[in-house]
């Protein structure tokens, strides 16, 4: 059997955390060019260095990179501290799920 196709949420993880990526780089670039640049003019151009390296467009909140710039910590950041598992964990809790159907056994079982 192949690989199985990824779900929904995460594609919408990776989705995240590839704009993540790009809102780490537009906050380091803003803290270095800040005396001579914008918040807006920096994301602008960090849209379309992210357009030319990867074909995806993307849109950068000023507001969220100058927070970054800040220190201010990113929302999956602050959601991955409230969560009850790790991220392995949650990964084998579903590993094990998938598993035991496959299998036959519901996992009230």
């Amino acid at each position: 059997p192949g690989a199985r196709p990824a779900s929904k949420l995460r594609a919408r993880e990776e989705i995240s955390a590839f704009k993540d990526y790009w809102i780490e780089i537009a906050a380091q670039r803003y803290q270095t060019e800040k005396e001579t640049k914008g918040a807006r003019t920096v994301c602008q151009e960090v849209e379309a260095e992210c357009l030319r390296e990867t074909n995806t467009p993307i849109t950068l909140n000023k507001n969220t990179v100058m927070a970054r710039a800040k220190g201010n910590m990113g929302i999956r950041e602050f959601n991955a501290g409230k969560g009850w598992l790790t991220k392995g964990e949650e990964e084998q809790v579903a590993d094990f799920a998938v598993e035991t159907a496959r299998r036959g056994f519901p996992l009230t079982h």
